[in-house]
């Protein structure tokens, strides 16, 4: 004798609970959007903190590799070849270009080497150079930082040359502040400036 199989009831949700669960998903995206922006920022800074090592880093391969002075310079101005023999120097530029010091060839092309703009993903970022410190670092042939007098550089450089990065959309508490450090044998260094860190801590600044 066969066995019918029985029907398997099925139901879907009810309107009430399709409102409960969205609900619930809508105060839990409430709770966790103002954290998830603050870390957004906080990216922010390290994307800008990590472009600039990665262009000090660049400038000091460069010099090494075509022996010849090599320029990492912050600017306000656009980071374009046809900008290389113009760009300023600017302490709190958000760009950098990476250029032949003092330009060498006629053709300005053939003396840019690298430029990034500050609205590839740090549009938010702060840059700042410490007092004393310019906002030009020129690396010599042997990857050392080029001593005075360099024109356009200041007379007395620090050691390390301190640039440091924060983040203007968020409040004070809420930021998480990085530092690039330039020593003047060329050794490239991003650190965490914050006091609350353990002494030990490596990422600390010294």
């Amino acid at each position: 004798m066969l066995i019918q199989p029985t029907a398997i009831s099925q139901r879907g949700f009810s309107l009430v609970e399709l409102l409960i669960a969205v609900g619930i998903v809508g105060i839990l995206l409430g709770l966790a959007f103002p954290g998830y922006q603050k870390w957004i920022q906080n990216t922010q800074i390290r994307t800008a903190a990590e472009s600039i090592q990665n262009g000090l880093q660049l400038a000091r391969a460069e010099a090494v590799k075509r022996n010849v002075n090599i320029e990492f310079v912050l600017t306000a101005a656009l980071p374009l070849a046809a900008n290389v023999t113009t760009a300023a120097a600017n302490a709190a530029g958000p760009n950098w270009i990476v250029r032949v010091f003092p330009p060498a060839d006629p053709v300005p092309a053939l003396n840019f080497s690298q430029g990034r703009p500050a609205t590839e993903g740090s549009s938010n970022s702060v840059i700042s150079v410490a007092v004393g410190a310019s906002a030009s670092v020129v690396f010599t042939s042997l990857g050392r930082i080029a001593a005075p007098p360099v024109p356009g550089i200041a007379a007395a450089q620090p050691d390390p040359i301190r640039i440091d990065v924060t983040n203007s959309a968020l409040a004070v508490v809420d930021r998480r502040p990085l530092r690039v450090l330039i020593t003047s044998a060329g050794q490239i260094r991003m650190c965490d400036p914050s006091p609350e860190l353990n002494v030990n801590d490596p990422r600390r600044c010294p």
